[in-house]
């Protein structure tokens, strides 16, 4: 006794003519279309339905994300980088170390000279410590120096250049350009002072003028330098 051919629809999965055409290819979930064949869809609920593996659900906090049956429901929600928490959702702060874990995007710590100064994960690290003039060095340590133009460079706040008729005279960067060149402890340059014997002075135009004698006192000799002497 020998098969000469199955009906439609069936196959003869084990090569045994006893127990004839014994699978229904169009709806066994081990054979689906074809001997050997398996629907095995990962992580999913699936089924053959003339001869094709269909998947019908995804099994709890699995998705079928990249749309494509035959890799069966491939994201794992709660984990997957790609698709944290819902398909499409990418889980990728910039400049730090994360994690998907319950299908939230947790920042775990930021990448060096980087910090999240606005504490909204979402946008990771979002600040430069290393040139940022509002937080230069660590987050709200802005570079707000006086009377200047200034920069961050290396983390550090520098002055790149003096407001006109003022000076950085103490050399510390941190007040700013604190000298007024039309003082008269800075008189047109750094610790250029503005004093006269026995006489008045002002430093208006940034240059020292003698104003009028102390009373008993005059400039008999006609020079500034050294007052009313």
């Amino acid at each position: 006794c020998s098969i000469v051919e199955c009906d439609a629809g069936f196959m003869n999965c084990d090569e045994d003519v006893a127990t004839g055409c014994e699978v229904d290819g169009q709806t066994s979930l081990n054979h689906c279309g074809a001997c050997g064949a398996a629907c095995a869809l990962a992580n999913a609920t699936q089924s053959c339905d003339e001869g094709v593996c269909n998947l019908v659900d995804c099994d709890e906090d699995y998705a079928d994300c990249d749309a494509d049956a035959s890799t069966g429901c491939e994201a794992h929600l709660p984990s997957s980088l790609t698709d944290c928490g819902a398909c499409g959702s990418v889980c990728a702060p910039a400049n730090a170390a994360h994690h998907c874990e319950q299908g939230v995007c947790t920042l775990d710590m930021c990448d060096a000279n980087y910090a999240d100064c606005n504490a909204n994960s979402t946008d990771g690290c979002e600040v430069d410590t290393t040139s940022n003039v509002y937080h230069c060095g660590g987050c709200d340590q802005p570079c707000f120096l006086a009377n200047s133009s200034y920069g961050c460079y290396l983390a550090t706040c520098y002055i790149e250049s003096c407001n006109p008729d003022y000076a950085d005279c103490n050399t510390v960067v941190e007040d700013g350009c604190e000298a007024y060149l039309k003082s008269l402890t800075h008189c047109g340059g750094c610790d250029i002072a503005c004093a006269f014997d026995h006489a008045g002075e002002s430093c208006d135009t940034g240059m020292c003028v003698m104003g009028p004698c102390e009373m008993d006192y005059e400039n008999c000799d006609g020079l500034e330098v050294n007052g009313c002497e």
